[in-house]
């Protein structure tokens, strides 16, 4: 089960909290906001829900994949992914993403 190394991690929980409530509340409005002005006026409707549709869905199979991990090969491997997986967004945002929103936006 273990892939024989080992990261270790430990924030007190209350700041663990406060970290992942900021970045919630920072980021949740911030990307809704980036698809809505993607949209034309007709438009925002749509793009809201499928905003909201696939930040769900995201979640709840993010959770699913997680617990799946965490159970065959330990939060070590599971925290090492999460750290792969965030510096290739911002890598992929900082490229491609925000270029494509600069170009496009409408407002």
């Amino acid at each position: 089960m273990d892939p024989g190394f080992h990261i270790s991690f430990y924030f007190e929980p209350d700041v663990v909290r406060l970290i992942l409530g900021l970045g919630y509340g920072f980021i949740n409005p911030a990307f809704q906001n980036m698809f809505i002005n993607l949209a034309t006026v007709e438009h925002r409707g749509v793009a809201n829900a499928t905003f909201f549709t696939f930040w769900d869905l995201g979640i709840g199979l993010g959770i699913a994949l997680a617990g799946t991990i965490i159970h065959t090969t330990g939060f070590s491997l599971l925290f090492t992914i999460c750290l792969a997986l965030v510096i290739i967004g911002l890598l992929v945002f900082g490229l491609f993403v925000g270029k494509y929103y600069n170009n496009k936006k409408l407002r």
